[in-house]
């Protein structure tokens, strides 16, 4: 690979904002599955909230993102409650290694044979912060309806993910049950409960505060709650809740610096300021990497992955020979050990080989540039040929996007690139007229929107698949209600759509969390959050 020349890094857009840019404007219900990291570490301070002096164990974090707008409330889905989420407020039940609900607020639940009804038994004696006494099924059934309450300004990320429009009705027949009836049966309701960010609120917090005062400091049931007194855009803390059903958290206090770009984070955490973030710079990540004695890197792979999509509406895109060639052209290896650091994986099929039904190592073409021009030379482009190529101008697609180009130029391709505005790429996507494209697209536990997104009949079909076996194979998925069975039909149908050469997974995404070696268990749990539950200092 000579001839492949060393790209310059640059600062990466977080990616979680870009996902959900795109799950909108592709109406795909995108979740991330649930990924673990290793322990991490941090250091103590003594600190300042409110102009009362706070000493004990201390966590810093920083952060780029905010809501800014003071609104915490976890049923709008802001940046702020995604941030502080899994330490403050908890759900029925939640997803465990094996990317399988579990429970968690409910202790258990029993499903009807029609899929229909759904009945959650409550664990008793969890509390509410701030005195608002115990949880009750009442407050899920409140919960549940503020999520399609319009005063709340809520996102369609919560409606789409629990699936609200299927609910016929949620009721509570005593304290420590909650029955939920759905108009059609649906075998992945404790799924959409999992990863539906349905967290249990206080309805007396609700009623006695007031919309406006609850959001700035809403009430949840986890090991730590959000204090008063915050300051929107800038700082924001978390203290431990002694009354927590669970194993109590080991830290007294959570601090969250808003620090406006990645520059001045680094330094304030090469300073001592803060002790851990999220690193959006690719040499940062490195330099980190090479220094284990003064940062540990908490590492989460994400259920994102780049793709390369190919148009077969396009000559000569439409020969299978020219979409192998290409296929064989790409050094995937290169493009994570040298562009992303070492840091990402090469992807092995249709979903991330994490998600709870990706193929394992089905799909994963050697790299062979000379194999690929004698390809195109038996398919009639001995000197190869001239196509457009589009990616989005953020860092994760563009710079991956010019390797690409410099592969397939080496077979003898005359590459067009073009790295647009991402409304620019959404555009011409829609409107069939880009014939390769380098995207990132999240691939979520629940399977069916993604697969049906490259059916013949879908709107958001941006490589123009047209299969009628596919058509069927992910039909038939859906409907299915065996698990099995469903499995099996899931399986069938990332295979064709693999074997096609019309969808090519590049490599996966991972988050990377700097953190102070001396902060113990600091993990990245379901959807890639920061949680702090279990974290401790070591002095």
């Amino acid at each position: 690979m000579k001839e492949i020349k060393s790209l310059k890094k640059s600062n990466r857009k977080y990616l979680a904002l870009l996902m959900a840019a795109v799950t909108a404007a592709a109406s795909l219900s995108a979740c991330s599955g649930s990924t673990s990291g290793d322990a991490a570490q941090s250091s103590s301070a003594k600190t300042e909230n409110g102009g009362s002096s706070f000493s004990g164990s201390v966590l810093r974090v920083g952060r780029t993102w905010d809501s800014g707008n003071g609104n915490f409330d976890p049923a709008t889905f802001s940046g702020i409650s995604f941030q502080f989420g899994p330490d403050v407020f908890e759900s029925l039940l939640q997803y465990d290694e094996n990317q399988e609900p579990a429970p968690f607020l409910a202790e258990s639940w029993e499903t009807s044979d029609d899929l229909k009804t759904y009945t959650f038994k409550l664990r008793q004696g969890v509390q509410f912060h701030y005195d608002y006494g115990e949880m009750k099924a009442s407050d899920v059934v409140f919960s549940v309806g503020r999520l399609s309450d319009p005063a709340i300004n809520n996102t369609a990320t919560n409606a789409t993910n629990l699936g609200l429009t299927n609910i016929d009705k949620v009721e509570a027949p005593d304290d420590y049950t909650v029955v939920f009836t759905l108009k059609e049966g649906d075998v992945f309701f404790p799924d959409k409960v999992a990863r539906s960010y349905l967290t249990i609120t206080s309805q007396k917090a609700v009623e006695k505060m007031g919309l406006e005062e609850y959001q700035k400091r809403p009430v949840g049931t986890g090991p730590f709650m959000l204090e008063d007194g915050g300051v929107p855009g800038e700082k924001y803390s978390t203290v431990k809740f002694d009354g927590y059903w669970g194993q109590k958290a080991k830290l007294d206090r959570v601090e969250y610096y808003v620090i406006p770009d990645d520059v001045t984070l680094a330094n304030a955490m090469e300073a001592g300021e803060i002790d851990t973030y999220d690193v959006n710079n690719l040499e940062k990540v490195e330099e980190y990497m090479a220094d284990p004695d003064t940062y540990v890197l908490l590492n989460a792979r994400d259920s994102a992955q780049s793709f390369i999509g190919i148009n077969a509406n396009f000559e000569p895109l439409n020969d299978p020979k020219v979409r192998e060639a290409i296929a064989l052209s790409i050094d995937r290896d290169m493009v994570c050990n040298e562009y992303f650091k070492g840091t990402e994986e090469v992807s092995k099929g249709f979903l991330p080989t994490f998600c709870r039904y990706a193929l394992e190592d089905y799909w994963n073409p050697e790299y062979n540039p000379e194999k690929a021009k004698e390809l195109l030379a038996e398919a009639g482009y001995p000197n190869g040929f001239e196509i457009d190529m589009y990616s989005p101008n953020d860092t994760l697609s563009s710079g991956p996007a010019t390797l690409v180009q410099q592969f397939l130029t080496q077979i003898g391709l005359k590459v067009n690139l073009q790295t647009v505005d991402f409304g620019v790429w959404l555009d011409k996507a829609k409107a069939g007229e880009i014939p390769i494209y380098l995207f990132w697209d999240s691939c979520p536990v629940i399977p069916d929107n993604v697969l049906k997104q490259f059916t013949s009949e879908s709107t958001i079909n941006y490589i123009a698949y047209n299969d009628p076996e596919y058509d069927r194979l992910v039909a038939a998925a859906v409907e299915e209600n065996d698990l099995t069975k469903k499995a099996e039909l899931y399986n069938e149908a990332q295979k064709n759509i693999m074997d096609s050469g019309c969808l090519y997974p590049m490599t996966t995404y991972s988050i990377h969390q700097v953190v102070n070696p001396k902060v113990k268990d600091l993990k990245i749990t379901t959807g890639l959050m920061l949680t702090c539950r279990e974290a401790y200092i070591e002095e």
